[in-house]
């Protein structure tokens, strides 16, 4: 038989595992230390007041986190892999074609080599091969089905800068944000494709 040190006592029998006490018991694993060192964690030690102070600390900063996550559903494809085609990928690229027209045209406009924004041209997205990594801008509404390769077929590809793709805005709406949010978080990194052209 083992013996096993329990309560201050040596005791004849086997080793279980150790509770921690009531107070730690429903806090999640991350947020509990057995090392005295670590600050940032609980430690079966911590006097009452310095628990509730870490527990605090941690769910603020967990909240913020997820708050400043971009939304899962509205990410980018991976850069520098080829994704096949998919409509949120597409959705997501188009957004930044958005975003990019409309700071060229505020460009122009603070130069003057143009009078005023055009929000109604319209272009789409043209992906020369089943790779979301790859599209170019074209001036114009895209073609329909029968006038495109078959790895285009069915797909939205329209950029109309007067709306916002459906599933985004419906993706947006769910999550409580706006589009403002969205450009800002998921568009900010600033990515091009290897072939853009926008005539």
């Amino acid at each position: 038989m083992r013996k096993v040190f329990r309560n201050g006592r040596w005791y004849e029998g086997k080793a279980g595992p150790e509770l921690l006490d009531e107070e730690m018991r429903g806090l999640p694993s991350s947020y509990v230390t057995k090392e005295e060192a670590d600050e940032e964690r609980v430690h079966k030690l911590d006097p009452s007041h310095i628990r509730r102070a870490l527990v605090r600390e941690k769910q603020v900063n967990e909240t913020r986190a997820k708050k400043d996550e971009p939304i899962k559903a509205l990410q980018r494809a991976p850069m520098g892999e080829v994704v096949p085609l998919r409509q949120d990928f597409i959705d997501v690229e188009k957004m930044f074609v958005m975003k990019g027209i409309v700071e060229g045209q505020m460009r122009e406009l603070e130069r003057g080599t143009r009078l005023y924004p055009d929000l109604e041209v319209p272009h789409h997205l043209w992906f020369p091969e089943n790779n979301v990594n790859n599209w170019l801008v074209k001036p114009g509404w895209a073609p329909p089905d029968s006038e495109r390769p078959k790895h285009l077929r069915g797909f939205e590809l329209n950029v109309d800068l007067m709306n916002i793709p459906e599933r985004v805005r419906d993706a947006l709406h769910a999550e409580g944000m706006d589009a403002g949010y969205f450009l800002k978080k998921v568009l900010a990194p600033k990515r091009e494709s290897g072939i853009i052209e926008v005539n």
